[in-house]
């Protein structure tokens, strides 16, 4: 279980640091400092059904896609990502881009990101993708409720029924924490 404070940091300098936990907030939200080093991807295209995401950059810029539109925001700029929306955020300058972000409400987030974030640190995310097995665990069991790219909302869902008891069998887990 994270706790504030708890900072996470992969081999090519992108970090984020807890500085709210839902714990101190009644799960009302989740609040993370994120660094993402140049040409970084932070998630793949996803959906928080439940959570809406604030980003609030503090340094560089941020490109994000929502709604198949690519659009900025700079130093200074607050972002909202509302819930059910498919998103992806990255850093596509040449700087790094530092910025909180902040989910609302918690859920299950904070397990979630602390289990890509080591995933992240061991080079399991590729361009922000978990491996297929993975992503159909956590389509079955997010209390949140995340989907992914590619795939309709519907599809994941009758998948997950699926294969998610099958990954579990191969080893897949919701969440992998320290």
């Amino acid at each position: 279980m994270v706790k504030k404070g708890t900072i996470m940091e992969d081999q090519k300098g992108n970090f984020l640091e807890f500085i709210e936990v839902s714990s101190d907030t009644n799960g009302m939200y989740t609040k993370l400092k994120i660094c993402l080093q140049p040409n970084q991807v932070a998630l793949a295209r996803h959906s928080l059904e439940k959570s809406d995401e604030i980003y609030e950059i503090l340094e560089g810029e941020l490109t994000y896609e929502l709604n198949h539109k690519k659009m900025t925001v700079k130093a200074g700029e607050t972002l909202i990502l509302p819930k059910a929306q498919a998103h992806r955020n990255y850093n596509a300058s040449d700087k790094p881009v530092v910025m909180y972000c902040t989910i609302t409400p918690s859920y299950d987030i904070e397990p979630f990101i602390e289990t890509m974030a080591q995933m992240w640190q061991n080079g399991k995310m590729k361009n922000g993708n978990a491996n297929f097995w993975q992503s159909m665990i956590w389509v079955k069991s997010m209390e949140g409720t995340i989907y992914f790219e590619g795939l309709s909302r519907k599809t994941q869902q009758w998948l997950s029924y699926l294969l998610a008891p099958i990954a579990s069998l191969l080893g897949y887990k919701k969440f992998y924490q320290n």
